[in-house]
């Protein structure tokens, strides 16, 4: 797959997104972003600083998600092999910090911590400044925000790979999948089961919102209210 055929092979790129989400984009959030609290439980930041300086690419002049880079864990297993996969994970990251929110702009904060728990994904916090937007996030790794020549590419991606996650997360919110905490998992569909089509509007949304700031280079600090921004 070639990163600027996934509007024309937008099928092949699912593909292999999915391969990616299933298989590297867990241990690739965490190599990434290892600054946690000691439950594992939050990301505590975006930047490299604050993540031991850990980065897709090496050297000086190399487009941020574009490059060809061979990057290895300590035990010498590549995650992310080529400049696909670096699209990948800027996306994952993108998905992986908005669907909680939604929940909780839709559902309320209490939703949004049993999704967390009921799912197993970390919380993330930009410092004190809570739970920034997805943009904002992307932005502030250093990274993995598309600049100006990648915005095209990264926006059909997203068109690429929308309703997949959309899917998912109707599922998940229906109570018809498997969780790693039921009790939470019992919890957060109990207020979540019956009201799938808010979600799914509120998720479309912002993801056209997001879309629009990808082509003007913006990443607004907050998705949330001030009211929901530290659940």
């Amino acid at each position: 797959m070639w990163y600027k055929k996934f509007a024309e092979q937008s099928d092949i790129a699912l593909a292999e997104y999915k391969t990616f989400w299933f298989s590297k984009f867990n241990k690739a959030l965490k190599w990434y972003f290892p600054f946690v609290n000691s439950s594992s439980t939050m990301i505590l930041g975006a930047s490299r600083r604050n993540n031991n300086y850990v980065r897709l690419y090496e050297g000086r002049g190399m487009s941020r998600i574009l490059c060809f880079n061979r990057v290895k864990t300590t035990d010498t297993e590549v995650i992310l092999s080529d400049s696909c996969d670096e699209y990948y994970f800027s996306a994952s990251v993108f998905y992986y910090v908005l669907l909680p929110q939604v929940v909780a702009k839709v559902f309320g904060t209490e939703a949004a911590a049993y999704f967390h728990k009921a799912s197993g994904w970390m919380r993330i916090s930009e410092g004190m400044g809570g739970n920034v937007s997805a943009e904002h996030w992307l932005e502030r790794s250093g990274e993995l925000f598309p600049v100006e020549k990648e915005v095209q590419y990264y926006i059909a991606l997203i068109d690429a790979i929308h309703d997949f996650h959309k899917r998912e997360m109707l599922e998940f919110l229906s109570g018809n999948a498997a969780a790693v905490d039921m009790d939470a998992y019992r919890k957060l569909c109990n207020r979540t089961s019956t009201s799938l089509a808010d979600f799914e509007k509120e998720l479309d949304s912002a993801v056209e919102s997001a879309r629009e700031n990808f082509k003007e280079g913006d990443s607004p600090v907050y998705y949330l209210p001030n009211d929901l921004l530290y659940y």
